[in-house]
Protein backbone atom coordinates (compact mmCIF):
# COMPACT_ATOMS: atom_id res chain seq x y z
CA UNK A 1 0.00 0.00 0.00
CA UNK A 2 2.78 2.49 0.90
CA UNK A 3 4.33 2.40 -2.48
CA UNK A 4 0.81 2.87 -4.58
CA UNK A 5 0.34 5.54 -2.26
CA UNK A 6 3.34 7.28 -2.24
CA UNK A 7 5.46 6.30 -5.25
CA UNK A 8 8.33 5.85 -3.90
CA UNK A 9 10.91 4.38 -6.81
CA UNK A 10 10.55 0.22 -6.41
CA UNK A 11 14.44 -0.18 -5.12
CA UNK A 12 13.27 2.11 -2.16
CA UNK A 13 12.14 -1.40 -0.47
CA UNK A 14 15.98 -2.31 -0.82
CA UNK A 15 17.45 0.78 0.93
CA UNK A 16 19.60 -0.04 3.61
CA UNK A 17 18.11 2.49 5.40
CA UNK A 18 14.57 1.00 5.16
CA UNK A 19 15.75 -2.48 5.93
CA UNK A 20 17.38 -1.69 8.76
CA UNK A 21 14.00 0.62 10.07
CA UNK A 22 11.71 -2.95 9.34
CA UNK A 23 13.79 -4.54 11.20
CA UNK A 24 14.03 -2.74 14.15
CA UNK A 25 10.00 -2.85 13.89
CA UNK A 26 10.05 -6.45 13.29
CA UNK A 27 13.32 -8.81 13.81
CA UNK A 28 11.32 -11.35 11.50
CA UNK A 29 10.25 -9.00 8.79
CA UNK A 30 10.42 -10.71 5.21
CA UNK A 31 11.98 -8.71 3.31
CA UNK A 32 10.87 -8.49 -0.80
CA UNK A 33 12.39 -7.12 -3.69
CA UNK A 34 11.75 -4.66 -6.35
CA UNK A 35 11.54 -7.79 -9.03
CA UNK A 36 8.82 -8.84 -6.46
CA UNK A 37 7.13 -5.40 -5.92
CA UNK A 38 7.08 -5.20 -9.85
CA UNK A 39 5.29 -8.32 -10.01
CA UNK A 40 2.86 -7.44 -7.44
CA UNK A 41 2.07 -4.33 -9.63
CA UNK A 42 1.12 -5.63 -12.80
CA UNK A 43 -0.78 -8.61 -11.32
CA UNK A 44 -3.16 -6.23 -9.52
CA UNK A 45 -3.19 -4.00 -12.69
CA UNK A 46 -4.18 -7.22 -14.65
CA UNK A 47 -6.70 -8.31 -11.89
CA UNK A 48 -8.59 -4.63 -12.18
CA UNK A 49 -8.27 -4.16 -16.07
CA UNK A 50 -11.92 -4.83 -16.61
CA UNK A 51 -13.26 -2.45 -14.05
CA UNK A 52 -11.00 -0.02 -15.17
CA UNK A 53 -12.11 -0.18 -18.51
CA UNK A 54 -15.37 -0.24 -17.53
CA UNK A 55 -14.72 3.40 -15.78
CA UNK A 56 -13.41 4.96 -18.43
CA UNK A 57 -15.79 3.66 -21.04
CA UNK A 58 -18.83 4.90 -18.67
CA UNK A 59 -17.40 8.27 -17.08
CA UNK A 60 -18.34 11.71 -18.82
CA UNK A 61 -14.99 12.89 -17.23
CA UNK A 62 -12.38 15.32 -19.34
CA UNK A 63 -8.74 13.89 -19.04
CA UNK A 64 -5.13 14.09 -19.59
CA UNK A 65 -2.48 11.76 -20.06
CA UNK A 66 0.48 11.60 -19.09
CA UNK A 67 3.91 9.57 -19.29
CA UNK A 68 6.43 8.62 -17.71
CA UNK A 69 10.04 7.07 -18.93
CA UNK A 70 12.84 5.38 -17.18
CA UNK A 71 15.75 2.99 -17.58
CA UNK A 72 16.54 0.62 -15.41
CA UNK A 73 19.42 -2.15 -16.44
CA UNK A 74 19.47 -1.27 -19.96
CA UNK A 75 15.51 -1.58 -20.56
CA UNK A 76 12.76 1.05 -20.66
CA UNK A 77 9.82 1.50 -18.93
CA UNK A 78 7.06 3.81 -19.76
CA UNK A 79 4.20 4.41 -17.26
CA UNK A 80 0.94 5.95 -19.02
CA UNK A 81 -1.57 7.52 -16.77
CA UNK A 82 -4.85 9.51 -17.18
CA UNK A 83 -5.68 12.53 -14.76
CA UNK A 84 -9.91 14.13 -14.27
CA UNK A 85 -11.14 15.69 -12.06
CA UNK A 86 -14.34 13.44 -10.61
CA UNK A 87 -17.67 14.30 -9.42
CA UNK A 88 -17.36 15.51 -6.17
CA UNK A 89 -14.10 17.99 -7.48
CA UNK A 90 -11.18 15.51 -6.65
CA UNK A 91 -8.30 15.03 -8.45
CA UNK A 92 -8.13 11.61 -9.73
CA UNK A 93 -5.21 9.70 -11.18
CA UNK A 94 -4.87 5.95 -12.88
CA UNK A 95 -2.17 4.04 -14.29
CA UNK A 96 -3.63 2.63 -17.61
CA UNK A 97 -1.07 0.94 -18.76
CA UNK A 98 2.98 -0.35 -17.75
CA UNK A 99 5.45 -1.87 -20.63
CA UNK A 100 8.68 -1.68 -22.04
CA UNK A 101 9.64 0.67 -24.62
CA UNK A 102 12.11 0.85 -27.06
CA UNK A 103 14.78 3.04 -27.80
CA UNK A 104 14.79 5.99 -28.46
CA UNK A 105 12.41 7.59 -26.70
CA UNK A 106 11.31 9.84 -29.44
CA UNK A 107 8.17 11.38 -30.40
CA UNK A 108 7.55 7.92 -32.89
CA UNK A 109 8.15 5.29 -30.33
CA UNK A 110 5.94 7.54 -27.61
CA UNK A 111 3.12 7.85 -30.21
CA UNK A 112 3.01 4.24 -30.78
CA UNK A 113 2.72 3.57 -27.30
CA UNK A 114 -0.15 5.73 -26.19
CA UNK A 115 -1.83 4.83 -29.69
CA UNK A 116 -1.98 0.92 -28.25
CA UNK A 117 -3.11 2.37 -24.75
CA UNK A 118 -5.91 4.45 -26.34
CA UNK A 119 -6.83 1.13 -28.31
CA UNK A 120 -6.58 -0.52 -24.75
CA UNK A 121 -9.26 1.53 -23.43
Amino acid sequence: AFIGLHEPPLSFVEYEGFCSYLASLDPLVEFVSRTKIKENCIEAFKNHRSTLRDEFRDSNYRFSLTADIWTCNHTSYICVTYHYIDADWKVQKKIIRFCVIKTPHDGFNIYSVMIKTIRFL
